[in-house]
């Protein structure tokens, strides 16, 4: 079987052309990254190699970005530094979805959106007995205590970590992304656990970001061929 760093190195060099450094790969800032994904975001080791190779590749044009930045423009360089914020972004995914733990082990819950059960992008958060209804445009996820009041604080964190990223578009893919994935937990019939229930938000809004940074690697890459 391959390894998930032989298969991350495969990844990156068929996805790009740009030179695989394998030290690169194994550096300490992505051990801890994969050891996090894998924790904290609920990941398969698929789901995390496929997210690093992402990510080593954001690294690897920043690097090259900075051998020829006099020949960017100014619109190259600012998408260049929106990868760097969407990175910051998952990394502050990650510090919540730590939080979140740690507040679930101790038994204590996580800080909740005032007496406001979570409302945004489309989505609602209601308290009552497990249903999620999807009319098209709104979403509605209902949990029995205390689950709603986790998912909102939930919500409520993967909204700070990357409100500076969103606009008033791409806020509901978002949010919507990872309502629907609760959806799908609700409908599946599965014991609902409060860490599966916030890996699977924190998750896929990650996963989210992931999209983003990959969009805006293919528009930076031409000048960069």
């Amino acid at each position: 079987m391959m390894s998930i760093w032989a298969y991350i190195s495969e990844q990156v060099a068929s996805t790009s052309n740009l030179y695989v450094d394998e030290r690169a790969i194994a550096k300490t800032e992505n051990l801890l990254r994969l050891n996090d994904m894998l924790q904290y975001l609920g990941f398969n080791n698929q789901q995390a190699a496929d997210s690093l190779t992402i990510r080593v590749r954001q690294m690897q044009l920043k690097a090259k970005f900075e051998v020829i930045a006099s020949g960017l423009s100014e619109a190259h360089r600012e998408e260049i530094t929106s990868l760097d914020a969407l990175d910051k972004a998952q990394q502050s995914i990650i510090s919540y979805a730590k939080q979140c733990n740690r507040y679930l082990v101790i038994g204590e819950l996580p800080r909740t959106v005032g007496k406001q059960l979570w409302i945004g992008a489309k989505v609602h958060i209601e308290e009552g007995d497990l249903n999620y209804r999807d009319n098209g445009s709104r979403k509605w996820i209902t949990l029995p205590a205390p689950h709603a009041t986790v998912a909102s604080a939930v919500f409520l964190g993967i909204w700070d970590a990357a409100k500076d990223q969103a606009d008033y578009l791409t806020k509901y893919e978002y949010i919507g992304r990872p309502a629907e994935r609760v959806g799908e937990l609700i409908e599946s019939g599965a014991p609902l656990l409060d860490k599966t229930l916030y890996e699977t938000i924190f998750g896929e809004a990650y996963c989210v970001l992931d999209d983003w940074k990959v969009r805006l690697m293919g528009r930076i890459q031409s000048p960069l061929s």
